[in-house]
């Protein structure tokens, strides 16, 4: 049968894992297309059994992403995009495509256009080429122009559940085997913006303080429980 430290400390686990993705979203409260994570807790039913042969309840956390968009800030740099709608940007790594909402893109040495980390942005017919134009348009359905020429068309994807990506960093998200990412028009492209984090600030440091008090009260009952175990053995050796 659990005791009372045994739920002390499951409990105490599930608050770390809560604290950790609130100081995530803390330190990304400044980083372009962040979305932040929410964690939530429900009963299941273990395939341990009571001493009723009853399947034992456990508490189980869940980790979800908020996908809901930031604010559009103007910054009239002509390789910032923001995405207005559910879409992605799609990016190439070493490590394989993944997906981002973070449009803060520079060119590279060939004349690539890449993110700050350097990687390629891909387009519908693979990376954007914008060479050495000297005036480049992006329309808000991603088609380029450069110096009157079209240089082709920014690709953004979108997905029927969001909640199978995984944050991989740097604003990365990761598709999880079996999900495909699909063309999208519903959303548009905004040249010269930028999408904040949607991480609330005030809202994640009144959490986080709550979610310390918890975690302290929960270490506190495991000392208690301590005390009186160590009380116990005392008075056990003096009779």
């Amino acid at each position: 049968m659990p005791t009372i430290n045994d739920a002390a400390v499951a409990a105490m686990s599930m608050k770390e894992m809560e604290l950790e993705v609130i100081s995530h979203n803390l330190a990304n409260a400044s980083s372009y297309g962040f979305k932040e994570g929410k964690v939530s807790f429900e009963a299941v039913l273990s395939e341990e059994k009571n001493n009723n042969g009853e399947p034992k309840v456990v508490n189980r956390a869940n980790i979800t992403t908020n996908f809901s968009p930031g604010a559009t800030i103007q910054t009239n740099n002509t390789f910032d995009l923001a995405l207005q709608g559910d879409g992605f940007f799609e990016v190439q790594t070493d490590h394989g495509n993944f997906y981002s909402r973070d449009g803060a893109f520079t060119l590279n040495a060939q004349g690539q256009l890449v993110t700050l980390h350097g990687d390629p942005v891909m387009g519908v017919s693979g990376p954007v080429q914008i060479g050495t134009k000297s005036k480049v348009e992006i329309s808000e359905s991603g088609q380029v122009n450069g110096d009157g020429e079209d240089l082709g068309q920014i690709k953004v994807v979108s997905f029927d559940d969001k909640q199978k990506l995984s944050a991989v960093g740097n604003g990365l998200f990761e598709a999880k085997d079996g999900v495909a990412a699909k063309p999208t028009t519903d959303t548009q492209i905004l040249q010269g913006k930028l999408e904040s984090s949607n991480s609330q600030m005030t809202t994640n440091m009144v959490r986080l303080i709550e979610v310390m008090r918890q975690y302290e009260s929960y270490l506190k009952v495991i000392q208690a429980q301590k005390d009186i175990d160590k009380n116990s053995s005392t008075v056990g050796q003096l009779a």
